[in-house]
């Protein structure tokens, strides 16, 4: 069961290659962690590759992940800032058979993934720059004209 709506979390970097960052929402899978920096006084994000951080996941007696502690090498300065996102691959890999065993908790992590895209979904939707830009507005303006 899926009981945070969070699905990503930021820290000010703690320039430390041995102090974790602790990640409280759930994955399906340890790789489905992203890891952002982004220089505070620039604004110039950079995503880390998966061997410049160790995540370390704590589970529940199901074996799911319920969030974990990250720690970074290089060490991310104080003057950075840290995001963690769960990326959950956007597939189906949940099959049952006509006939075959109907597994509650397979049927579970199942739904729990649905739940974490749709999470995602609309946090990538809120994070996007949804302003008009004039070429929009522009072209707004046209059907507006043809639907009168």
């Amino acid at each position: 069961m899926i009981a945070t709506t969070t699905s990503a979390q930021s820290f000010t970097g703690n320039a430390s290659t041995v102090t974790a960052y602790s990640i409280t929402f759930p994955l399906v899978d340890a790789s489905h962690l992203v890891a952002i920096e982004t220089v505070t006084a620039t604004g110039v994000e950079t995503t880390l590759d998966s061997g410049d951080y160790t995540f370390t996941p704590t589970t529940d007696s199901n074996g799911r992940i319920t969030g974990g502690s990250v720690t970074t090498d290089p060490a991310i300065a104080a003057t950075s800032t840290i995001e963690f996102k769960r990326v959950t691959p956007k597939t189906q890999t949940l099959d049952f058979t006509a006939g075959g065993a109907f597994g509650a908790e397979a049927l579970g992590s199942g739904l729990d993934k649905i739940v974490m895209i749709a999470q995602e979904v609309a946090r990538d939707f809120a994070e996007a720059d949804t302003t008009l830009t004039a070429a929009d507005a522009a072209i707004e303006a046209r059907l507006d004209i043809l639907e009168a």
